[in-house]
């Protein structure tokens, strides 16, 4: 079973990584999965945890399954 804070750290690195690899902005990320960019900067600092919706949004949005912005840092996947 995985605790919130090191479910918030795994999403918040993944997320980063994913962004990077599409050269997406937190505006344009915030834009594609109609989630504030206020909130995207809290997600990716690990300071907030989004709700299932937000998180399924954000997920669709970066091409990636759920369970892939939630496990194990990608970087470290491999």
């Amino acid at each position: 079973m995985i605790d919130e804070i090191k479910g918030r750290r795994n999403f918040a690195a993944n997320l980063r990584a994913r962004m990077e690899e599409l050269s997406l902005s937190q505006s344009e990320l915030a834009r594609r999965a109609n989630v504030k960019q206020p909130q995207i900067s809290e997600y990716i600092r690990g300071n907030q945890s989004p709700s299932l919706f937000a998180a399924l949004r954000i997920a669709e949005a970066v091409s990636l399954s759920i369970e892939d912005l939630c496990v194990a840092p990608l970087a470290q996947a491999s």
